[in-house]
């Protein structure tokens, strides 16, 4: 099962946009955020390719919210908290994240179950919470000096679980490092697409390397509303 619950009137959306207040801001300064499409094209335009030794990579982390584990992810949030110093207000976030995380009950079919893994795509934070427990992967697996494909890394950008690449190196090198980059968390799971001209997805779009344009395909936009109360 993978629920996609709205917290709209749930009695932990309000912990949910309290944690939030405190999350959005240190997920903008996460290296691989991306905030936008505007955000993305800016960040390439500082970035060179070279088509002989390089190849534009897009990655995709399979059903991101539902498989991030909740202690870890409650760790990767105390982690970022401790760099600035665990004083409060810090420590109350972290206990309202706690019940955001744990306390998560919703009705199917006339049953009410509890989501033991996984972060509520319905929660207000649930976003902030999944960039920073793949930033805290990143900051280990991708922006580590001693990793082993560091110098392979031209650029890496993400928007929350789409993941755009500039890789040096052959496709060989890139083969092994799928495949190292998927033991290196049983929770996150990477497919990859790659090319040295088109590369067919990125966040926001597509990018055409050929002709230096940038392609933004048009989209549907739903939102959860509240019900005007009776």
């Amino acid at each position: 099962m993978r629920p996609i619950v709205s917290t709209v009137g749930a009695l932990t959306e309000p912990l949910s946009k309290y944690v939030e207040n405190f999350l959005s801001p240190r997920v903008a300064q996460l290296p691989a955020y991306i905030r936008d499409t505007s955000h993305i094209i800016a960040k390439l335009e500082g970035h060179s390719f070279n088509p002989n030794i390089q190849l534009l990579v897009t990655m995709d982390i399979e059903a991101l919210y539902t498989n991030i584990p909740q202690q870890e992810a409650w760790q990767a949030v105390a982690s970022l908290f401790e760099k600035e110093g665990t004083t409060e207000p810090f420590a109350y976030v972290l206990q309202c994240l706690d019940i955001v995380l744990r306390e998560n009950f919703f009705e199917f079919d006339n049953q009410i179950f509890q989501q033991k893994k996984g972060v509520s795509m319905g929660a207000a934070c649930a976003p902030s919470v999944a960039n920073i427990y793949v930033g805290y992967f990143e900051e280990k697996c991708v922006y580590n000096e001693i990793a082993p494909f560091f110098e392979n890394i031209h650029s890496w950008s993400r928007f929350i679980d789409d993941i755009f690449s500039i890789w040096t190196g052959e496709e060989e090198s890139l083969l092994e490092f799928s495949q190292w980059i998927n033991l290196c968390d049983p929770n996150l799971k990477f497919t990859f697409h790659t090319s040295r001209k088109l590369i067919r997805k990125v966040p926001g779009g597509c990018i055409d390397q050929e002709r230096k344009a940038y392609y933004n395909p048009p989209c549907m936009f739903m939102s959860h509303r509240r019900e005007k109360e009776q």
